[in-house]
């Protein structure tokens, strides 16, 4: 499975894609089509049980919403409300062709990060990474 990897904007986020894609996994991180633009998208890959899926990041608010097969995006619950900054998605998906994927959101200005839980018939839902 081919999986792009774009606009890796710093160094360290670089190191990362590198230890991941020799263990076997491929960062992705949602690429906007113009500079300036408001949302990005990152697409699910296709793989074992589940069809095509689409994760959309505005990207001033951080909001997320997602649309599996049906065609209608549903927004995921935000726990607190997020302060307007610069937030992007980043996927990891394994090379195993099985469909294995994570989903990171961060805030580029703080650093503020939280991964994604559910799916699979459970609703989704952002945890935020704390710590120094």
């Amino acid at each position: 499975m081919l999986v792009r990897c774009q606009n890796l904007m710093r160094p360290t986020i670089a190191v990362a894609a590198l230890a991941a894609m020799s263990a076997g996994l491929a960062i992705e991180r949602a690429a906007a089509d113009t500079p300036g633009a408001a949302y990005e998208v990152v697409e699910v890959p296709t793989g074992g049980n589940y069809g095509r899926g689409l994760f959309r990041i505005n990207i001033a608010t951080g909001q997320v919403v997602t649309a599996w097969q049906s065609g209608n995006f549903s927004a995921i619950p935000e726990p607190t409300p997020l302060p307007a900054g610069n937030y992007h998605l980043y996927m990891t998906v394994s090379w195993d062709g099985k469909g294995a994927w994570t989903l990171d959101r961060v805030e580029s200005q703080t650093g503020r990060s939280w991964y994604l839980v559910g799916g699979g018939g459970s609703p989704f839902a952002w945890v935020e990474i704390t710590g120094p």
